[in-house]
């Protein structure tokens, strides 16, 4: 006897390292710290994710392909302390949507932190200031 998964049951995919879930504020203190990394990964969006570290360490995250096709590109959002579930939400779409749309988060990443180093501070234009009043 052949029978059908009814249409309203939900199947959910797991593995040892992963579980789909509805990610909201309450979702990540469900979940303890395991031996290995496991991820709770959004039902509604998907790439959208929370880590969870063996040291406890909770954040969220995304991941996808670029361009829908390419590398996988992940990219950490922030700690669930600093972050609402809704506010991480609206951070992963962009940041899904910029890697979907080619563009690389680590290198415009790394390309702001150039900028920062170059930034003159207090500290390396005294100098140039004696030099200018003499």
């Amino acid at each position: 006897m052949v029978t059908k998964t009814p249409s309203n049951v939900i199947q959910l995919k797991a593995s040892r390292s992963s579980l789909y879930v509805n990610i909201n504020n309450n979702t990540a203190k469900k979940f303890k710290a395991r031996q290995k990394d496991f991820y709770l990964r959004d039902n509604n969006l998907k790439g959208f994710y929370i880590r969870v570290r063996p040291n406890g360490k909770k954040s969220y995250a995304v991941e996808a392909k670029r361009f829908g096709n390419g590398r996988k590109q992940s990219y950490t959002i922030g700690d669930i302390n600093l972050f609402s579930a809704k506010q991480a939400r609206e951070i992963a779409i962009d940041n899904l949507q910029q890697i979907k749309s080619g563009k690389s988060l680590s290198a415009e990443k790394n390309k702001q932190a150039t900028q920062d180093k170059n930034i003159q501070t207090l500290e390396s234009l005294i100098p140039k200031y004696i030099g200018i009043r003499d």
